[in-house]
């Protein structure tokens, strides 16, 4: 079974109980809540849990994802070889874990490099398209080579 939950909390927390209904075996998630309460029913009826992309702390669940801080820095210093000292970042929303794992390595890359981040050069978004052509203004108005992140592409 495949699901989407549109990053809405009470959709994913239906289809995760329409996985213990459906007796599956385990469930791969990509959660959108930042701290996952309904994962204790699936998780007591036995099912197998895998988190993708974001991980969370409570409860204690395997999961799989990218490292963000060495993508980001990976990115920010190839932008910063190319001459660029004006690097914005449109991000997640904040209380996601890969956004502000994101954010925190923006802001290191540019500090390591001697560049003091700016807080007009941070938009937030919500890791949709919508979002980010919402948000990108911001950024060119403060003159900046904007940065983005989605689904592990890098956009520029």
């Amino acid at each position: 079974m495949l699901f989407n939950s549109d990053d809405r909390v009470d959709k994913e927390a239906y289809y995760c109980l329409a996985c213990v209904e459906h007796a599956l075996d385990g469930l791969i998630l990509d959660t959108c809540a930042e701290k996952p309460d309904h994962l204790v029913p699936v998780l007591a009826a036995g099912l197998a849990v895998v988190l993708v992309d974001r991980g969370v702390r409570q409860p204690p669940v395997d999961s799989v994802g990218v490292d963000n801080a060495a993508g980001m820095t990976g990115l920010v210093n190839h932008l910063i070889g190319l001459g660029h000292r004006r690097i914005g970042i449109i991000t997640g929303p904040r209380n996601l874990s890969v956004a502000a794992e994101r954010l925190a390595a923006w802001r290191q890359a540019l500090a390591a490099a001697g560049i003091r981040p700016q807080p007009a050069w941070v938009a937030e978004g919500d890791f949709r398209f919508a979002g980010g052509f919402k948000a990108a203004p911001r950024l060119v108005e403060a003159a900046t080579t904007t940065l983005t992140w989605r689904h592990g592409r890098a956009r520029r």
